[in-house]
């Protein structure tokens, strides 16, 4: 499924990958094994560390580091007018800020 949607085919683009892997963990335990969805979820890093981030409150960031068992959750540096925020606030960790998700990976 993965090889599939990030392919692109006849009738449509391909998927980008931090969507597909969102799209399996989404369905683990309904369309996919859980266990397997998970151990497949920590091979693939959706969010490498140096990735532009948008986040769900409208902030932008770059991912500074993930976490093997959480992988939909880096942490992330606060950009603040495109350069990094090196207050204690420009941290976050998406572990331990749950109401704040990544909404997509910013490419310009």
């Amino acid at each position: 499924v993965y090889d599939a949607m990030t392919s692109d085919r006849k009738h449509r683009s391909a998927f980008l990958h931090n969507e597909v892997i969102e799209y399996i963990m989404g369905n683990a335990g309904r369309l996919f094994d859980f266990e397997l969805s998970n151990i497949f979820s920590r091979c693939i890093v959706p969010y490498p560390a140096g990735t532009h981030v948008l986040l769900s409150d409208g902030r932008k960031g770059i991912v500074l580091k993930n976490s093997t068992s959480h992988p939909l959750r880096p942490v992330i540096r606060i950009l603040k007018d495109n350069r990094l925020d090196e207050t204690p606030e420009g941290h976050v960790d998406l572990m331990k800020t749950h109401n704040l998700t990544i909404e997509k990976i910013i490419y310009d």
